[in-house]
């Protein structure tokens, strides 16, 4: 390594994996995402995905894809190989001219209005979810007998096609 530390110790990530993920869901990037997300009743939209007819084509693709990885998983773990984890070396000179350098004690550093931003925006996408989930006052008994029954139904429906193809 050009950083000098021995082959042997274990590789640094430099926040790269956890990073990107915080700073997509709390930066200006994830804005599209929260839009989304506050327009959007998610109970309705994974139950049409799940249970409707229209979205049958997309679910056989999940199927296939999820069989996909099982199936590459599986036939690694019987060989004995695994994949190797990611190394990611230090931020590159644009990265750091906006989020600075990684370090360890601090590796998703983030400017304080951004942060505080961010959190008054995730309180509204939550306020509405829970808007969606509890207005009109029917909707919450319905959805945890009759709505939770179809989704969990239909997720087991999709993960045992999936294993039995990967099979």
């Amino acid at each position: 390594h050009a950083s000098g530390s021995d082959s042997s110790s274990a590789p640094e990530n430099f926040g790269a994996t956890e990073g990107v993920q915080r700073r997509l869901l709390r930066t200006t990037e994830g804005a599209a995402i929260r839009r989304f997300l506050y327009d959007v009743d998610v109970f309705d939209a994974l139950q049409s995905f799940l249970v409707s007819r229209d979205s049958r084509p997309l679910r056989h693709k999940v199927i296939d894809a999820l069989a996909e990885q099982w199936a590459t998983w599986r036939f690694a773990g019987r060989r004995g190989r695994r994949r190797a984890p990611r190394e990611f070396g230090p931020r590159s000179s644009a990265a750091s001219a906006n989020w600075g350098q990684w370090r360890r004690d601090d590796p998703y550093r983030l400017p304080a209005a951004a942060l505080k931003s961010s959190r008054t925006a995730w309180r509204l996408v939550l306020r509405r979810q829970l808007q969606f989930l509890f207005w009109p006052p029917w909707r919450l008994p319905y959805r945890t007998t009759v709505g939770l029954s179809r989704v969990v139904v239909a997720s087991l429906s999709i993960g045992a096609r999936a294993l039995l193809r990967a099979a």
